[in-house]
């Protein structure tokens, strides 16, 4: 993996002019021009931690830096001399050269270290720099996208509970129709019991069976109707329903409708019924 990009930079000290060494040095005659050839020198060795080395490609270490800096070398070595004599050179070895103040004059970071710090800078002059006016528009700015954002949350909710809404309501109608149906088949007993009371075991749908064919699907439906309507989910009090029917309505038509006699159910205890003929409810 490459190494994330880094920046350098030189840091001169608020007193970097003020030194001894630096105002002996702009002193003499042509001291603008070494001082500003130090100054490159500092720049040149911030990536080698102070260092400067001689490659031999010139006759000696001064004529190789003017090469490197763009500079005179009789320049170069006049500053070079001086540097080593008031210690802002140090010579290591004979293709080494350090430069002491690089140490503490030398900052450096990442491109990403450098974008962060950027942002961060600009953040930090806006609101330094805003008026009470401004910061008053900032932040009625802010409230506004405040509310914007309510608003859309707010219709979000709304269209989330219509959808809702609309699902259920189909739902709804959906198990209304299905059970407003005129049962073709056992199939749909078992579909009517299922939607009524949930999951349908093999003795409910054998009792069924038993009870369709003894009294008609029609006749069973609708007792199953009546028993959702009363709370009771046991086939035993289907049963029951259809005999008190039966018995009702005084005759054994079995496959004819018995929805108008439920309808004198108000005078008829199911629970009763059922009670007589299982000895429980």
């Amino acid at each position: 993996m490459a190494e994330p990009k880094r920046y350098f930079w030189l840091k001169l000290h608020k007193d970097f002019f003020q030194r001894k060494e630096i105002k002996r040095l702009r002193k003499i005659a042509g001291g603008d021009t070494y001082t500003i050839i130090y100054l490159k020198m500092l720049l040149r060795s911030i990536m080698s931690e102070g260092k400067l080395y001689f490659d031999g490609l010139e006759e000696d270490f001064a004529a190789e830096v003017a090469l490197d800096l763009d500079e005179s070398e009789e320049n170069v070595q006049i500053t070079i001399t001086y540097l080593l004599n008031s210690g802002l050179l140090e010579m290591r070895s004979d293709d080494e050269y350090y430069l002491p103040d690089t140490k503490n004059s030398t900052g450096c970071e990442t491109a990403v270290a450098a974008r962060v710090r950027r942002h961060r800078e600009k953040q930090k002059a806006l609101h330094c720099n805003a008026d009470v006016t401004q910061v008053k528009h900032l932040c009625n700015g802010e409230i506004e996208i405040e509310k914007e954002l309510d608003k859309e949350k707010d219709i979000e909710i709304e269209h989330r509970d219509r959808d809702i809404t609309i699902s259920t309501t189909r739902e709804n109608k959906e198990i209304e129709n299905s059970q407003s149906l005129t049962p073709m088949s056992n199939i749909d007993i078992y579909d009517l019991w299922t939607n009524s009371f949930g999951v349908i075991s093999s003795f409910v749908k054998g009792s069924l069976d038993d009870l369709i064919a003894e009294y008609g699907l029609v006749n069973v439906a609708d007792a199953l109707h009546i028993a959702k309507e009363r709370g009771k989910s046991r086939v035993q009090y289907v049963e029951g329903i259809l005999k008190n029917q039966r018995l009702e309505n005084g005759a054994n038509g079995r496959n004819g409708s018995t929805r108008a006699a439920t309808r004198k159910d108000e005078q008829v205890d199911w629970e009763q019924e059922a009670a007589k003929t299982y000895g429980q409810d």
